[in-house]
């Protein structure tokens, strides 16, 4: 186990997707870039998510190299990220138990995962003309890595891979998988999912829904009147999910409810804390600090 923790101080920016993922645990976010405190054993699930996001990662980026078979690349990109999991997983007790993570899996759900990355992977190397990453861009440009008004700001058409923001308005940091801009001046906005996106009712999970808001608020902080659309894309399947006025009007609000953190445990247990894992690690009484309200 973790050593007890006794305090645990707000971060200045909290990460999109650790955000979105959070429900209902607020701890969650608010530790997981302080490398100090040390976090439970998520499980084979979680990294195979991992992997497979780093797989499409890779490939968006540039990564794998000269392109002459796509498929065969990226499945043995896939390999060299499985036996790197594995032996880091391996070094540890708890986790040596599902080191080898294709055997945690039904062959059925380790094919529908893998293929859905495989497949995404694939079209990215071999599609139509590579967009161009971010990083690249800044690069030539000088543009800060962060600086997602200036990567806006450009002229005429574009699409980009991996864009990195932070906005200090927001408090929130993340990374746009896929960001266009079309000619019409609408701003795309793309988020690849190589898990499970729909519940079991048919409808976009609402913390997949609530992370691409979160992303839409960062494009309309530096153009408010952009007309941003917001898609997920798993497979070769594309959902579109709804940004109208009232949508953006509940983020805003749910996002300002967080930042009921800066009052303390008071407001950390209204965000439902307790019945987490993460209440085994914490000392009584504990502590939150927080320098900054979550938004102005």
């Amino acid at each position: 186990m973790p050593a007890v923790l006794g305090a645990v101080r707000i971060p200045t920016e909290l990460s999109v997707t650790a955000l979105a993922g959070a429900h209902p645990c607020l701890l969650a976010p608010a530790a997981s870039g302080d490398p100090s405190v040390a976090s439970l054993q998520l499980g084979p699930q979680a990294e195979l998510g991992r992997i497979l996001h780093r797989l499409v990662e890779d490939a968006g980026r540039g990564r794998m190299g000269h392109v002459v078979d796509a498929d065969a690349m990226v499945r043995s990109r896939l390999e060299v990220l499985l036996r790197e999991c594995q032996r880091e997983l391996c070094k540890d007790a708890f986790s040596k138990a599902y080191a080898d993570l294709k055997e945690s899996f039904s062959f059925l759900e380790w094919h529908s995962r893998t293929e859905i990355a495989i497949a995404e992977a694939t079209r990215m190397l071999s599609g139509q003309p590579s967009p161009h990453s971010a990083s690249q861009l800044q690069k030539a440009h000088s543009i800060a890595f962060t600086n997602l008004n200036a990567l806006l700001g450009r002229a005429g058409e574009f699409t980009l891979f991996e864009v990195p923001f932070r906005s200090k308005h927001l408090r929130l940091k993340g990374r746009i998988d896929e960001l266009a801009k079309q000619a019409s001046g609408t701003i795309d906005v793309i988020d690849y999912k190589t898990g499970r996106v729909l519940d079991a009712d048919g409808t976009l999970s609402p913390r997949i829904v609530f992370q691409l808001r979160l992303y839409g608020l960062a494009i309309l902080e530096c153009l408010p009147h952009a007309t941003v659309q917001l898609y997920v894309r798993s497979g070769e399947e594309y959902y579109s999910v709804p940004f109208t006025a009232d949508d953006v009007r509940r983020t805003v609000s749910k996002l300002l409810s967080i930042a009921s953190w800066s009052s303390g445990v008071e407001g950390m247990v209204h965000g439902g804390l307790w019945g987490c894992v993460w209440q085994l690690v914490l000392a009584h009484p504990w502590q939150l600090t927080s320098a900054h309200p979550l938004v102005s």
